[in-house]
């Protein structure tokens, strides 16, 4: 998975963009959803902005669950991507879960619940 970083000349520890008044770009986008499905749509749209290349798509979103796709992900898909979206449930402000479906080395399909 490291391969990917060191052939195409990029960081697996990427820099969050900031805005000109130093506030995270992705906390920006996050800001003006509401509710948890809103916030977790929000996190898959702005994902590429920070992970390149990815496709993210928020598959499925019913009740106190959603489905995330990650493709084009070469570094860490279980661990680091599992944890970012732990966090958009928290910063959601809601206790969850995060389980994952791995498809390839590259991709997979994440299943957030959390109590409604």
């Amino acid at each position: 998975m490291l391969g990917y970083a060191a052939t195409h000349g990029t960081s697996v520890m990427t820099n969050v963009p900031r805005t000109k008044n130093g506030t995270g770009a992705v906390k920006v986008v996050l800001g003006s959803a509401e509710g948890v499905h809103e916030v977790v749509a929000a996190m898959a749209k702005a994902y590429p902005l920070n992970a390149r290349p990815s496709r993210v798509t928020a598959l499925e979103a019913a009740g106190g669950r959603a489905i995330v796709r990650l493709e084009d992900i070469h570094y860490f898909l279980d661990s680091h991507h599992v944890g970012a979206f732990e966090g958009v449930l928290k910063y959601a402000g809601v206790k969850g879960r995060v389980l994952i479906a791995t498809r390839s080395q590259s991709a997979a399909d994440l299943l957030l619940e959390w109590d409604d």
